[in-house]
């Protein structure tokens, strides 16, 4: 690295990481990286921190909005619930139903259309889950890092009485023992729900989600603070995946408190600086679509500093003809897409990425990509980088794609088969075990009925309680996350 400049930056650039167990400048490491590739030795960064980038007189300052350690280790263990997405599933509906998602922005067709396929695709999930968890604790047998079970017996019991606490500690931990699936069910898609749980008001008083969406706005908006006191001409925000819901929650105000600072505290105009966001694999639309009421369309105004906490003292608007927002999608990225909804600050500039990772990789490596990098170069250094791959790397990232789009789907479909074998067998059993006495009484031409009638009731519960039988329990916890007094949440 360079020494420190004492250029004054140009540009102060947020960045603001998605979900997972992110460390500290991770997300700008692989931002620096792939300028790095674009510009070679032309592009110096310096040693500071924040982080400089200089190129050709002009001066870019790296804040990065770091926030992963809020919502990580002992924080969230245990958080993630299937009951969660379970209801989550009916979002979209109860939504409609309560008025909040309406025309001409989303059709009545298109919001029975998803219900029809999301209900019973949480089934399906909780398969996969149910799979990936028997082979995962096979693997900690095999590795014997699993946890043993406590086999709990009163002093003086006979043999049987041994073994039926033993059988019941093994099939406890076999339900109930935690294993690297849960780890990074919690470390990954629980960032999501917890997150907007804590945003919307929907976790307990006191817990250590309690507050979390707040803090991680703060830290937004201290980022934003801080490239303003160091006198950065334009502000830029460069978010990723969740990181572009943080954002947006941050440019619209939320859980800011409508009120002035201390007298003569410091004011920040963050939209009058603003000129560049960049949205890569951002899931807003579907944020959107399953907690409509987060999404205002009104951005924030002035910023006041009261201590250390931010309040807004009255609404902006970005500079017309000034700001303008890059939206990056790939076509493999599940979580990622068009921005359609989000026209309200002017239209938003959808880019479609090919290349650059398949099913797997897609949503990790849009800072690799020539498209991406030509556009934020633009916006930073005030011309596109004109970073082409070799024909070589493009090759090899092809050949990669294309077995992440053969693989992941079989690697999928493995644990996904044998969770619906182990469902199959939860329907089956009790019938079997109640056709015993029959078989063994030689009314065969009975084993059929009474072996298939509890089969039959049982896969009925099963598919009820997963459709059908979770909308009251999904009307509950939507009516505390959407708060219908109209707060949602605030």
């Amino acid at each position: 690295m360079e020494p420190v400049s004492e250029t004054s930056p140009s540009v102060g650039l947020l960045i603001v990481h998605g979900i997972g167990e992110q460390k500290a400048g991770e997300t700008r490491d692989k931002l620096v990286h792939g300028l790095s590739r674009a510009y070679g030795d032309r592009l110096r960064v310096a040693e500071s921190d924040p982080v400089d980038l200089e190129l050709d007189g002009k001066t870019v300052r790296l804040y990065e909005v770091y926030w992963a350690d809020l919502l990580s280790g002992d924080r969230v263990r245990d958080s993630f619930r299937w009951g969660v997405v379970q209801a989550l599933g009916w979002f979209p509906w109860l939504n409609w139903k309560h008025g909040l998602l309406k025309p001409p922005l989303h059709s009545r067709a298109l919001i029975l259309a998803w219900s029809v396929v999301l209900v019973p695709a949480t089934l399906s999930l909780y398969l996969l889950y149910l799979g990936a968890r028997f082979f995962a604790q096979l693997g900690q047998e095999a590795l014997g890092s699993g946890e043993k079970p406590v086999v709990s017996v009163e002093p003086g019991a006979g043999r049987w009485a041994r073994l039926r606490a033993t059988s019941n500690a093994y099939a406890a931990q076999a339900r109930e023992g935690r294993t690297p699936v849960e780890d990074l069910l919690d470390g990954f898609a629980g960032d999501v729900t917890n997150y907007m749980a804590s945003l919307c008001g929907a976790v307990d008083a006191g817990t250590d989600l309690d507050g979390a969406a707040g803090a991680i706005l703060q830290r937004f908006y201290r980022a934003a603070a801080d490239a303003c006191d160091d006198g950065c001409e334009t502000i830029q925000i460069l978010s990723h995946s969740l990181g572009t819901v943080v954002a947006y929650h941050g440019l619209t105000g939320r859980l800011l408190e409508q009120a002035e600072g201390d007298p003569g505290a410091r004011r920040y105009d963050l939209m009058g600086r603003l000129t560049r966001l960049y949205t890569i694999g951002s899931p807003l639309e579907k944020i959107r679509f399953f907690w409509p009421s987060t999404i205002a369309e009104t951005p924030v105004g002035t910023l006041t500093a009261r201590g250390d906490t931010m309040v807004l003292a009255a609404g902006g608007e970005p500079v017309e003809g000034r700001f303008r927002w890059d939206n990056f999608y790939h076509r493999f990225d599940r979580v990622s897409g068009r921005l359609k909804r989000f026209d309200h600050w002017g239209a938003v500039v959808n880019h479609a990425l090919k290349g650059g990772g398949g099913l797997v990789r897609s949503h990790v490596i849009y800072e690799q990509s020539p498209e991406f990098l030509d556009a934020i170069s633009e916006g930073l250094f005030g011309a596109p980088a004109g970073y082409r791959p070799s024909r070589a790397a493009r090759l090899r990232d092809g050949l990669v794609s294309s077995l992440e789009n053969l693989g992941l789907p079989i690697g999928m479909m493995v644990p996904l088969l044998f969770g619906i074998v182990l469902g199959v067998a939860v329907a089956l059993v009790p019938g079997y075990l109640l056709s015993l006495p029959v078989r063994w009484l030689g009314f065969d031409s009975w084993v059929g009925v009474v072996q298939g009638v509890p089969a039959v009731l049982m896969g009925i519960s099963i598919l009820y309680a997963a459709t059908l039988g979770g909308l009251h329990k999904a009307d509950a916890l939507h009516a505390r996350w959407t708060r219908r007094d109209g707060s949602a949440g605030a």
